[in-house]
């Protein structure tokens, strides 16, 4: 997915058992996340696993023209709960304790 909202395809559309993200998603407004998650959701084989990291908290600012959109675990239940069951929603540590989430979840 591009921050600027289109999709990027190679060889048409393709499907797959698990889709990741090391704190990527974070670049996406809230309302391209939301799209981004249903995309995954309609790319995914049944069963399929989804695995992304994000930084905590509840900030959303740029810096050098890139976007960083923080989010709550409870925020991305909300996000992710229509289209896949959480297998894990937690808070980690990566630079400062629990300044991260690890979220895994599977196609419904």
């Amino acid at each position: 997915y591009e921050t600027n909202g289109k999709w990027i395809h190679q060889d048409g559309e393709k499907n797959f058992d698990c889709i990741y993200s090391n704190k990527m998603l974070q670049n996406l407004t809230n309302d391209a996340l939301q799209l981004s998650i249903k995309k995954q959701s309609s790319i995914l084989n049944n069963g399929g696993i989804v695995f992304h990291s994000f930084w905590k908290g509840e900030e959303c600012y740029e810096m050098k023209n890139a976007l960083f959109n923080h989010h709550l675990e409870e925020d991305l239940d909300e996000l992710f709960s229509p289209h896949f069951e959480i297998l894990l929603l937690e808070a980690y540590e990566e630079m400062e304790e629990d300044d991260s989430i690890l979220f895994i979840g599977k196609k419904n």
